[in-house]
């Protein structure tokens, strides 16, 4: 649950990743209980080791085991869910001498949490379950996958893709991929991340009096506070999803994440901050100004 209110807040996709061990019963037939617990054992192993640090791993019923993925794409979820199976797949797994081949069929679904949280965490279990379902009926040991991000969700997450700082780094070749995605598992997770309008008040995008406005409607409404801004012309999509990624991947830490592992100086760190400010922030007209051009747009 707090992760859920944590993606809604933030506007960031979570993944659930359901896995099933193929004719699982059969094997504790032939091979007895003693096996099976050996199995689950074994995929158990693999299935967490597998994970990242911000996953969450848990076992889910008899033979089902769930994987809760922070942050995913749809493709991210699925190479994940694809390479789980695979490391399954390839588990010798012995009795008496013997290996016996052991499959999982596996089923996994993206979303964006909405502010309004009741029955998202149900949706996505079933999506999950049924997608697992399907791979189930299509001749098991594979994978298929759902997306349930609404189509102005997943511009809205392109849009928040190019912001962020670490894509500015590589794009601007700083750092190579591997380098930049090594930094991000060491940057430590804020505890208490500043909230999307206290942002936009720091960038002076939006009024203490704007910010009162949104949250009155968020209340009415039931709809996230970016979502609300963008349909009152408060701010525009772009600077929403600018906002969203100094929220998510604030400079200032990945910049001391970069120092920290010794892949830069403080001085160069704080430019490069710096000048990705100066060209990232995609409107420096004051807010009252850019609401009335916006409205009569």
């Amino acid at each position: 649950e707090k992760e859920l209110y944590s993606c809604s807040r933030t506007a960031q996709p979570i993944g659930i990743i359901f896995s099933d061990i193929d004719r699982f019963k059969k094997l504790n037939d032939t091979y007895g209980h003693q096996f099976g617990d050996l199995v689950l054992q074994r995929v158990a192993k693999v299935a967490s080791e597998s994970t990242r640090r911000s996953d969450v791993f848990c076992r889910y019923g008899g033979e089902e085991f769930v994987i809760m993925v922070n942050n995913p794409s749809e493709n991210g979820i699925r190479d994940l869910a694809e390479r789980l199976r695979k490391l399954i797949e390839n588990e010798v797994i012995e009795f008496e001498g013997t290996r016996v081949p052991v499959t999982a069929s596996l089923g996994a679904v993206v979303g964006i949490p909405p502010r309004d949280l009741t029955g998202f965490a149900e949706r996505l279990v079933a999506e999950a379950d049924e997608a697992m379902y399907e791979s189930k009926e299509n001749g098991r040991n594979q994978v298929h996958v759902r997306s349930i991000i609404s189509q102005a969700d997943q511009e809205l997450q392109k849009l928040v893709k190019r912001c962020r700082f670490s894509r500015w780094l590589v794009t601007k070749e700083v750092f190579d991929i591997p380098t930049i995605s090594k930094a991000l598992l060491k940057c430590t997770k804020q505890q208490n991340q500043p909230r999307i309008g206290e942002l936009a008040i720091a960038e002076k995008m939006l009024t203490e009096d704007d910010v009162s406005k949104i949250l009155e409607l968020q209340e009415l409404k039931g709809l996230r506070f970016g979502e609300i801004a963008v349909q009152q012309n408060f701010l525009t999509q772009e600077q929403t999803a600018y906002l969203l990624a100094l929220q998510i991947e604030p400079p200032i830490v990945l910049g001391k994440t970069l120092i920290s592992l010794e892949l830069l100086e403080s001085t160069q760190a704080a430019e490069l901050i710096k000048q990705y400010l100066a060209e990232m922030k995609p409107c420096s007209i004051p807010a009252e100004e850019r609401r009335n051009q916006l409205a009569n747009s």
